[in-house]
Order: C-alpha cells, then structure tokens, then sequence
C-alpha cells in the first residue's frame, strides 16, 4: 500500500537523474602573439562533486563554478585552471551555443588568451 504514495516520486526519478554535460569545440584562440594561430581543441564541461570539471582528451583542465546563469547564457568561472601560473579562467555559454573560454595569468609574463567556440547542451 505505501508503494502508491511513493509512485508520483518514481517517476520523477528519471528526469532528476538526467546528467548534463556540455560538448565544446574552440576552434580560434587568441593569446599568442598570431591571433588565430592556436591549435583547436575540444573539451567537455562536466558536473562533480566540486563544481564542473572542464576535461580535454581524459586531463581535467580546471574545476569551475557556475556564479551566473539566466535564459540566455551560464558563466562558469575557476581559480584552479593553472596554478603555476596564478591563473583564472572564465567560460561563457550561450544559448545559441556560442562559448569564450579566457584564461589570464602569469604565462611567463602576465597576459590572457582568449579562445572562441561552440558548446552543446548533452543531456542523458
């Protein structure tokens, strides 16, 4: 009999655990002294425990927190993104998938790079 009062909850459970996770592709970068000049990279933006991790080829890249978020875009910002280099990465996506990720530190002098993209919204 108690299995009815649980059965509205059951099924909410799927969509409660539907993970989301971004797919980004940067294909233009900007930092070097040759704007344009970066190699593209793809990265995938996960949720953890402690935040969202932002993995390229299986190497967590940084752990971000999202501090902003709204219909048209969600802003992520980390402090763990190079520690050698004292640096603080801020990655924005918006809805129509376009996405900037930059990174200022201390890279041999105290400079920023900026790499511009698409990032998709996974869900499962």
């Amino acid at each position: 009999m108690r299995l009815r009062y649980f059965a509205p909850a059951l099924a909410l459970m799927p969509s409660m655990l539907a993970a989301e996770q971004f797919t980004c592709t940067f294909d233009k970068g900007c930092g070097t002294s040759d704007c344009g000049a970066d190699a593209p990279f793809s990265a995938s933006l996960a949720p953890a425990p402690t935040g969202w991790v932002l993995v390229m080829k299986d190497e967590t890249l940084g752990t971000f927190t999202e501090f902003d978020s709204s219909e048209t875009a969600r802003h992520f910002v980390s402090s763990d993104i190079d520690p050698d280099a004292g640096a603080a990465g801020l990655l924005s996506i918006f809805a129509n998938g376009a996405a900037f990720l930059s990174l200022h530190g201390n890279f041999m002098t105290p400079s920023a790079q900026t790499h511009t993209g698409r990032c998709t919204l996974e869900t499962s």
